[in-house]
């Protein structure tokens, strides 16, 4: 009996020791549960407030207007040149598009184009058509070295681009041609469009009458009187020019800049004379050998160096070319540019 009752008392006892342990444990679980629930509502709080952030920037976005993507600071130095030289075409076209004269002396200005047989003075005529409008009237096929279409006209033609004349000569050669007399004529005005020189062969009875009648009909001087003359020379074969043409040419810079008319130098042909201007149009504005030329054509007909143009036409071709262009309208602007200031130069002499 004592020994039941011992028994009994054992794991009861027992149990009392046990059961502040297992109280300690219940309390760990209930903190940790707690924790765990803190944790869960404080990332709630922190999602919340996050969306709530983000919400906020979308809204202060939105009502700023966004800035179009900007382009790279550096580009290619090919693409940088080709984006300045059709930016720079552009601004020439729209210049000499609202070119004007400014006075009552005349209502475009007048260009006289004078130049050796097969120099190019049609073929510049239609580059700077193309320069300006981006249309070919004819396009000079090369024969030998030689434009097949090269002028032998014999008549003295008149061809507008927008408000700039162009008179296109007779091609002058050392046994025929314009004489200084024709040149002094055209510089006053003095000779009508379509007006026939004599060629090889002198003109016949009825182009001599044909010729009576327009220069009896022919009463507005002013409006053919030459403001600008431009020599139009080969590059390629200036070196080898005949004496009596370089004569000529010398002559004729006097007399124009007797009657007040500056004289600019076209030289066509430049992609023949340097590999590196055949490569690189624009080139001609730098090249050795073209410099060479110029300095030539000024020591020996007496041309300013300022006023020598290269120039590069189309031949054989009716792609558009952005640099043979630009020289093209760079020509025209130097053209427009000067016979503004042959107006206000006569400006000032009829003041005086």
């Amino acid at each position: 009996m004592g020994q039941l009752q011992l028994q009994v008392q054992l794991p009861t006892q027992l149990a009392q020791q046990l059961r502040p342990d297992a109280a300690q444990s219940e309390n760990k679980q209930v903190l940790v549960a707690c924790l765990s629930l803190a944790g869960v509502v404080g990332m709630g709080i922190g999602i919340f407030a996050w969306l709530q952030r983000k919400r906020r920037r979308e809204t202060e976005s939105s009502s700023v207007p966004r800035q179009p993507p900007q382009p790279p600071d550096t580009l290619d130095p090919r693409i940088q040149a080709i984006v300045a030289t059709e930016k720079l075409v552009a601004k020439l076209r729209e210049r000499i598009a609202l070119a004007k004269p400014q006075n009552d002396m005349a209502d475009k200005y007048n260009i006289l184009c004078i130049g050796q047989v097969s120099s190019g003075k049609s073929s510049f005529f239609n580059t700077a058509n193309c320069a300006i409008t981006d249309r070919f009237l004819e396009i000079a096929e090369v024969r030998g070295g030689v434009a097949a279409s090269a002028s032998f006209t014999r008549e003295y033609r008149m061809r507008e681009l927008k408000n700039i004349r162009l008179f296109d000569t007779m091609g002058f050669h050392d046994y025929f041609g314009i004489t200084q007399e024709h040149v002094r004529k055209m510089l006053n005005g003095q000779i009508p469009d379509a007006y026939k020189f004599s060629g090889k062969e002198p003109i016949d009875r009825e182009e001599q009458a044909a010729n009576e009648i327009k220069m009896k009909n022919h009463v507005d001087e002013d409006k053919y009187r030459i403001h600008v003359v431009a020599f139009v020379l080969n590059g390629l074969d200036f070196a080898t020019m005949e004496k009596e043409n370089i004569l000529f040419l010398k002559q004729a810079n006097e007399t124009c800049n007797k009657a007040g008319c500056t004289v600019l130098a076209i030289v066509t042909h430049l992609d023949k004379v340097s590999e590196k201007v055949a490569q690189n149009i624009l080139d001609a504005k730098r090249s050795k050998r073209v410099q060479a030329i110029f300095k030539q054509i000024h020591d020996l007909i007496g041309i300013n160096m300022m006023w020598m143009l290269p120039i590069v036409n189309y031949t054989n071709t009716r792609e558009s070319d952005w640099h043979k262009n630009l020289l093209a309208l760079e020509a025209l602007d130097a053209f427009v540019a000067r016979a503004d200031g042959y107006f206000e130069d006569m400006a000032y002499r009829n003041n005086k």
